[in-house]
């Protein structure tokens, strides 16, 4: 039985719904209690890049990057190609909680949240942990 490729170039999905969900990443990484320094350093990329990701404003960073991001959040990397538009859910085989997530990123990643209001949400999900 062939199996089908991973495609290396995001998907046809609404841009809007990517930025919105590379936007989360900014929320998996205040969860997590990261700093964007702590990001940077871990990943071997600078913080000014990944503060652009967060932003929406690099719009299809690179399958390679975000392999490094995911391993210095202690993410999920194909959940990560999932929320960056490279990979459909049903392909990566999530669970349903990972496609909860993929949920509430969308919801996150749309609302525009300022940093206070980012810091608010995260110290909330942390101490529903």
């Amino acid at each position: 039985m062939a199996s089908t490729p991973v495609s290396v170039v995001p998907s046809t999905k609404d841009a809007a719904i990517v930025r919105g969900r590379l936007e989360a990443l900014r929320m998996i990484r205040l969860v997590r209690g990261y700093s964007l320094k702590d990001v940077a350093g871990r990943s071997g990329l600078s913080a000014g890049y990944i503060q652009k990701i967060e932003r929406g404003e690099i719009k299809e960073p690179s399958p390679h990057r975000l392999r490094r991001i995911a391993g210095a959040l202690d993410y999920s990397y194909p959940q990560l190609l999932v929320l960056a538009g490279y990979v459909d859910d049903d392909a990566t085989g999530s669970s349903p909680e990972a496609k909860g997530l993929g949920v509430l990123c969308d919801a996150i990643g749309g609302a525009g949240l300022d940093d206070a209001e980012a810091g608010f949400l995260a110290a909330t999900l942390t101490a529903y942990r």
